[in-house]
């Protein structure tokens, strides 16, 4: 029978045509505790994807620091939807979902076989690093047009 909670939770897909990184994983012993899949991987995969979105975007990390930007993450959240364990194979989807003046967040879709067993989310805030301070920016026009905006979910 399945499960009821699994059964009622949407699963977010990205919008047609969106960028999207796609990575393949095989869970690895470090990646386990005595029972299933420690909850800090996931934060740990969702990094990696966030990562190879920039790159995939024509913006590397590495780009955007030496550029005097950065994009610290102030909200981040996984909801598991059932375990997996030591030697599954799962492929994690990223894509930037909304998108406002001066935060953006991408959101992380994490599939096996049997379909998708988390998801997870997080909001990334534009910031400049001029002489040493940071300081809140607009969200880059690149970036912008690869996600919602705020007038759109309206």
């Amino acid at each position: 029978m399945a499960d009821p909670v699994t059964q009622t939770r949407a699963v977010p897909v990205p919008p047609e045509g969106a960028v999207r990184a796609v990575l393949d994983h095989r869970v690895l012993m470090v990646d386990v505790d005595a029972v299933q899949v420690n909850f800090s991987r996931f934060f740990r995969w969702m990094d990696e994807g966030y990562s190879e979105l920039l790159h995939r975007l024509g913006h590397p990390l590495s780009r955007i620091l030496a550029e005097g930007a950065a994009t610290p993450v102030v909200d981040a959240r996984c909801n598991y939807r059932r375990p997996i364990g030591l030697d599954d194979v799962f492929t994690t989807m990223s894509w930037v979902g909304r998108v406002g003046a001066a935060s953006y967040t991408v959101i992380h879709r994490f599939d096996d076989v049997h379909g998708a067993f988390a998801v997870g989310e997080c909001r990334h805030v534009w910031i400049t690093t001029a002489d040493g301070r940071q300081s809140p920016a607009p969200v880059p026009d690149w970036l912008r047009d690869t996600g919602i905006t705020r007038q759109e979910e309206r």
